[in-house]
């Protein structure tokens, strides 16, 4: 394609998407002709019909096992809104969320799997496994909040949400999911794994402007995001009482960090360590690099009980 057309492509494929996003919170929002369940906004189907679209033998062969980056974008505050506001009014603002995420999402080249009530899921890598899909996640959720920032202020502007605190909490988890063929009210395939459950409880974890990732996505963020985004740690304690490590992701002024090109010390087993590839803390204003996530831990408890 030529350089010149590709600025048109583009702007076809996001309005192509807007398209099929409005459809489908129009659709999510009818009300159903029958008392059978519907799936995404589709007309009600029997079960026997599910049944002639589930997965035939030749198909669960092409189901497959792959790394992936799964995103999270939650809309807060939206469901006390619907409450009290009239339901076109929750519809278009539901409209203008998923139509400005689409645009960054296909901008990124992220695949949107599915809008589930006030949020929707992005998928890096379950077409194409690559290294780079954290790192693109993560500038995929922090061009999100800026472009949020962007339509909460034109909300503002228009009277929309009087009295309702709007605002986007964002999670990302990466590793092995299946991809399943799965021919169902227009899906053509399903994903199932772990980083799925996890990037779904890190958005709703998240606060408002928040954006966290798991340890699995800050390894290569952190490093091919370097000087770009400032990561810091967060201890979580999810539903099922389990301590989890997660990292906040913040963008970074040019030239606040500044990087030592030689390896430095860890100040608690004091293995020289790469600055690029080691796991960083910010505490009381200074950058400490450390070999493992324990050894950042160990320091974060007793920062004096260290020679620095």
């Amino acid at each position: 394609m030529r350089s010149a057309d590709r600025p048109a492509a583009q702007a076809k494929k996001r309005a192509g998407a807007r398209s099929r996003l409005s459809k489908k919170v129009a659709a999510s929002n009818a009300p159903s002709a029958s008392p059978r369940a519907t799936v995404r906004g589709t007309t009600p189907q029997s079960p026997a019909t599910w049944r002639t679209k589930l997965p035939r033998a030749a198909d669960k062969r092409m189901a497959r096992r792959t790394h992936a980056t799964i995103v999270f974008v939650h809309l807060r505050g939206l469901t006390r809104l619907s409450s009290r506001a009239q339901p076109n009014v929750t519809v278009d603002l539901l409209t203008d969320f998923f139509s400005a995420m689409a645009d960054v999402a296909v901008s990124h080249r992220a695949s949107i799997d599915r809008l589930v009530g006030d949020a929707l899921m992005l998928v890096y890598g379950h077409d194409r496994p690559r290294r780079s899909h954290g790192p693109r996640a993560v500038s995929t959720a922090l061009d999100m909040q800026r472009s949020f920032l962007a339509l909460r202020n034109r909300w503002v502007r228009e009277g929309k949400a009087p009295g309702i605190d709007l605002g986007l909490g964002i999670g990302i988890a990466s590793g092995d999911v299946v991809v399943a063929p799965v021919e169902l009210a227009g899906t053509e395939y399903t994903i199932i794994g772990q980083p799925i459950e996890m990037a779904g409880r890190l958005s709703v974890a998240a606060q408002q402007g928040e954006i966290l990732i798991d340890e699995a996505t800050y390894g290569p963020a952190s490093s091919e995001l370097e000087g770009q985004v400032l990561f810091t740690s967060r201890e979580l304690t999810l539903k099922n009482r389990r301590q989890v490590a997660a990292y906040r992701a913040q963008r970074t002024r040019a030239g606040l960090q500044i990087v030592p090109q030689r390896e430095v010390p860890d100040p608690v087993c004091r293995i020289a360590v790469s600055p690029r590839r080691a796991v960083q803390r910010q505490m009381h204003g200074r950058t400490y690099y450390f070999c493992s996530v324990a050894c950042a831990q160990r320091f974060e408890a007793d920062p004096d009980g260290f020679q620095v």
